[in-house]
């Protein structure tokens, strides 16, 4: 049997901040989401801010036969508390409840309770949730403190993230773990040693990469460049490699590879793919992945039309996108069964990007 175990860990999250046309990965926790030791996380936005919407994304994964939910709750400290502002919440891209209904009337809350509890059940296999902070009044500032809790979710999954790929490195609070954390592009640049030596964030990327096996450093290289990511140290935004890693926003339903979680994917994919794609010629195996991502259904087509141009022509064309049906494909699936879904509705949902299970 699968060990389960519950967790929060909110430094190890994705988190970004999105207009209109696109959502930009955060370079540091000033105006986005982040981690508090206690582990809570919030967000405070000063007044003025650009942005018209925030959001942190947490993925994980339920062991069959588990009955594994998510737990958010939404806090006081020290008086403070949801202040100018809204939340949405998104369940494996699907969106649950209305932003009134987050706000002012929460699903659960015990008795003589002083925080109060939204909770839903996750399906076997991996899982999303999406929390998304809607300032009201830009001229105003805004704020926002929750708890996120994954209860009775798969260990070993998480073994991969914390241990495996050394996200407990990268979540310790610090600006510079955050800061390679959520931005793809450092992330790979950390990974091919193209960062400086002298500040900060190459001190943080040392440790990281010094946590990280060699051949964990591969996969992870592997997946970012299969998915388009440009290494870039994020610094200055739109110029050199950043623009080639243009922000925007991810359609509900479909996957932006560019913008997903390299690692989470790694733990999830990884094994199933090389074994698919055969051999351990990296420039292959990179191409292979970057075809499965073409041919994937629910990988957004904004992204195929940038990373896919032949055969996004040959569509438009009149021919017919060739794929199986992936579990990337039976993870959108298995949101729209809600979480109403039976027990053996939960059970039995096979979910995740790949095509059979993975470690």
């Amino acid at each position: 049997m699968t060990d389960e175990l519950s967790l929060a860990r909110p430094e190890e999250l994705k988190f970004s901040r999105c207009l209109a046309a696109g959502c930009h990965e955060c370079k540091s926790s000033a105006n986005c989401w982040h981690g508090q030791k206690a582990g809570d996380m919030n967000i405070d936005v000063a007044a003025g801010s650009a942005f018209s919407y925030y959001k942190a994304v947490a993925t994980t994964k339920c062991p069959v036969g588990s009955v594994a939910f998510w737990m958010l709750a939404m806090k006081e400290h020290k008086g403070q508390k949801l202040t100018n502002g809204y939340l949405t919440i998104k369940q494996d891209n699907k969106e649950i409840e209305s932003a009134k209904h987050f706000t002012e009337n929460w699903v659960y809350c015990r008795p003589k309770c002083t925080e109060v509890y939204w909770r839903s059940q996750m399906h076997a296999g991996i899982n999303q949730v999406t929390i998304n902070f809607h300032p009201k009044d830009l001229a105003k500032p805004s704020l926002a403190i929750l708890e996120l809790e994954a209860r009775r979710v798969d260990a070993q999954f998480e073994d991969c993230l914390d241990v495996t790929n050394c996200l407990k490195v990268l979540g310790d609070g610090s600006a510079a773990g955050y800061a390679i954390r959520n931005q793809n592009p450092l992330q790979l640049a950390c990974l091919m040693g193209t960062i400086g030596s002298s500040s900060s964030v190459s001190q943080k990327c040392n440790e990281w990469t010094g946590c990280l096996s060699s051949d964990q450093q591969t996969k992870l290289k592997v997946l970012m460049r299969a998915a388009g990511i440009q290494p870039g140290t994020g610094l200055v935004e739109n110029m050199g490699a950043n623009a080639a890693n243009r922000s925007r926003e991810t359609p509900a339903g479909c996957v932006d590879p560019k913008l997903d979680d390299a690692e989470s994917m790694q733990c999830e994919c990884y094994v199933q793919w090389h074994k698919e794609c055969g051999g351990d010629d990296n420039d292959d195996l990179e191409a292979c992945i970057k075809t499965k991502m073409c041919n994937e259904a629910t990988v957004c087509d904004d992204w195929k039309e940038e990373e896919c141009p032949d055969m996004m022509m040959a569509i438009s064309d009149g021919g017919k996108l060739s794929s199986n049906r992936s579990e990337m494909t039976k993870r959108t699936e298995a949101s729209g069964k809600g979480v109403a879904a039976t027990d053996s509705d939960f059970e039995s949902a096979l979910t995740g990007k790949c095509t059979s299970e993975t470690q």
